[in-house]
C-alpha cells in the first residue's frame, strides 16, 4: 500500500489553532488526561503544533478533540518516538484516511501504546488497510476501536486478514461501519484461527441470518472470545438458533448481545 507523503509542518500562520488564550483554559482544552503541571501540558501542545516528538513521564493517557487531519498528522509525529502514552483517544476529530494512514504508519514501530480509539471519524478502506499493516507489525496494541466510521466490507476484510497473525489485540470494535455478509465472512474465518481476541463489537451492522450463521461456525472452534456484541444486526430466528447451537460447543464465550430494534 502506498502511503501519502507528508510535507514538513507548516509555517506558524498555517498551524491549526490548538491553543486557547489562557494557560488555565489550555490545560482543560488540551484533553491531556494526566496529572501534569500546566507547563508540561503547554509543552505537549507546543510540540504537537510543531509536529515534533514529546516525552513526559507522567503523560500516559491522551484525549483530544477537533484536531482534523492537519492536527492529527502533527500529533502522529509527536508520538513517533514517544515512550509514555499508553492510551490515545481521538474520537470525533473528523479524521479521514489521509491522516489515519500517517498515524498508522508511525504506530507500526510504537512499543508503548496499548489502546487506540478512532471512533466517530470519517475513515474508510484505506485507513483500515493502514491499520491492518500496523497490527501486523505492532506487538503492544491491545485495544482498537473504530466505531462509527465507513470501513465497509472491504475494510473489514482487510482488518480480518491481520487477525490471522496478530497475537496481542484483545479488543476490536467495529460498530456501525456498514459491514454486511462479505465482511462478516472474512471476520468469521479469522476467528477460527485467532488466539488473542477476547472482545468483538459488531453492533449496528447488517449481518442478518447469513452473517450470524457464519459467526456461529466460527464460535464452534474459537477458544478465546468471551464477549460478542451483535446488537442491532438484523439477526432473525434462524441466525439466533444457529448461534445457540454454536454455544453448546463453545467454552469461552460468556456474553453475547442480540438485542434488536423494536
Amino acid at each position: 500500500m502506498k502511503r501519502p507523503s507528508v510535507l514538513p509542518p507548516a509555517e506558524d500562520s498555517k498551524r491549526p489553532r490548538l491553543l486557547s488564550a489562557s494557560p488555565a483554559v489550555r490545560l482543560k482544552d488540551s484533553g491531556c488526561e494526566s496529572k501534569l503541571v500546566c507547563s508540561d501540558t503547554l509543552s505537549v501542545l507546543q510540540c504537537v503544533q510543531k509536529g515534533i516528538p514529546f516525552n513526559i513521564e507522567t503523560l500516559t493517557s491522551l484525549y483530544w478533540k477537533n484536531l482534523h487531519d492537519e492536527g492529527t498528522t502533527r500529533l502522529a509525529y509527536g508520538l513517533e518516538s514517544n515512550k509514555t502514552v499508553k492510551t490515545l483517544n481521538l474520537k470525533e476529530n473528523c479524521i479521514t484516511d489521509t491522516s489515519a494512514m500517517i498515524l498508522a504508519s508511525i504506530l507500526e514501530n510504537n512499543k508503548t501504546l496499548t489502546e487506540l480509539d478512532l471512533s466517530c471519524n470519517k475513515m474508510g478502506e484505506a485507513a483500515a488497510e493502514a491499520l491492518s499493516s500496523t497490527l501486523l507489525c505492532n506487538d503492544t496494541l491491545a485495544s482498537l476501536r473504530l466505531n462509527h466510521n465507513v470501513i465497509g466490507d472491504t475494510g473489514a476484510t482487510i482488518l480480518a486478514n491481520s487477525l490471522y497473525n496478530n497475537t496481542t489485540l484483545t479488543e476490536l470494535s467495529l460498530s456501525n461501519n456498514q459491514i454486511t455478509e462479505s465482511g462478516i465472512s472474512a471476520l468469521s474465518q479469522a476467528l477460527k484461527v485467532n488466539k488473542s481476541l477476547v472482545s468483538l463489537d459488531l453492533n449496528d451492522n447488517c449481518l442478518g441470518d447469513k452473517g450470524a450463521t457464519m459467526l456461529a461456525a466460527a464460535l464452534e472452534s474459537n477458544e478465546t472470545l468471551t464477549k460478542l456484541n451483535l446488537r442491532y444486526t438484523s439477526i432473525g430466528d434462524l441466525g439466533a438458533k444457529n448461534l445457540a447451537r454454536a454455544l453448546e460447543k463453545n467454552n469461552s464465550l460468556t456474553e453475547i448481545n442480540l438485542s434488536c430494534k423494536e
